[in-house]
């Protein structure tokens, strides 16, 4: 890649909520382009009220290549962003300065980086929540598969209805240990808003409504308790 100018930096005010967009390395066999690409994620990380955000692009090493430019970054200024803060580098430096948000890079680049890194998002904060939550287990594995021993009743379905029996699909199994660690290496979005509790929206759990909701991410709404005195008072297995 021939870099172009050396850095970016709009001075316009860039203060507000940081959203995060994490890149991986690039594989398509392994991350899907039509559902890991910039414009879904970008939309799942501002969620419904983007105006006054900051997004952040997280390099995760690949600091000398590009992940957006101009025409992909034309959203944040359509939907009232504050800015957009990365450690990499972006694209078309005369047209970012014409948008009314903040940009700060480390370079320009001439070319554009896709072939080596894809934005990627993990559905996974939910479990680390409740890690650090005083309701449930302290270890990832201990959260995922508690009432595992149950037919039902456990926290994750996956664990007590029969799925780890089928045969595994090999692409989405990488995809997860992509996510797992990314996760457990500190690379983590806040879209779920610091929830504990999720469930798909074609069924209607009898927990939700003692819960607050946080966020709608897909075909998964996300809650989490609603006080500090009700989480003390909370049964483990809800």
């Amino acid at each position: 890649m021939a870099p172009g100018r050396n850095a970016l930096t709009v001075t316009v005010d860039q203060t507000g909520p940081a959203v995060t967009i994490s890149y991986f390395p690039s594989c398509s066999a392994s991350l899907d382009p039509d559902r890991y690409n910039l414009a879904n994620l970008f939309y799942e990380a501002v969620g419904d009220e983007p105006a006054g955000k900051v997004v952040v692009l997280a390099s995760n090493g690949y600091t000398d290549t590009s992940l957006a430019g101009g025409t992909k970054l034309l959203r944040l200024h359509q939907r009232g962003c504050a800015g957009v803060l990365t450690d990499r580098r972006l694209r078309d430096f005369d047209e970012l300065a014409r948008y009314e948000f903040a940009a700060y890079c480390s370079g320009e680049a001439t070319r554009w980086g896709g072939d080596s890194v894809t934005p990627f998002q993990a559905n996974v904060p939910v479990v680390l929540n409740r890690v650090a939550s005083p309701v449930y287990p302290d270890t990832i594995c201990g959260v995922v598969y508690q009432g595992s021993e149950r037919r039902t009743g456990c926290q994750f379905s996956f664990t007590c209805d029969g799925s780890m029996k089928a045969r595994r699909n090999q692409r989405q199994w990488r995809e997860a240990e992509l996510m797992a660690g990314a996760v457990m290496a500190g690379i983590r979005a806040p879209v779920s808003r610091n929830a504990t509790h999720y469930h798909a929206d074609y069924v209607s759990p009898p927990w939700a409504d003692t819960l607050s909701p946080t966020a709608v991410i897909g075909t998964h709404k996300f809650y989490r308790f609603p006080s500090k005195s009700i989480v003390a008072a909370a049964p483990a297995a809800m």
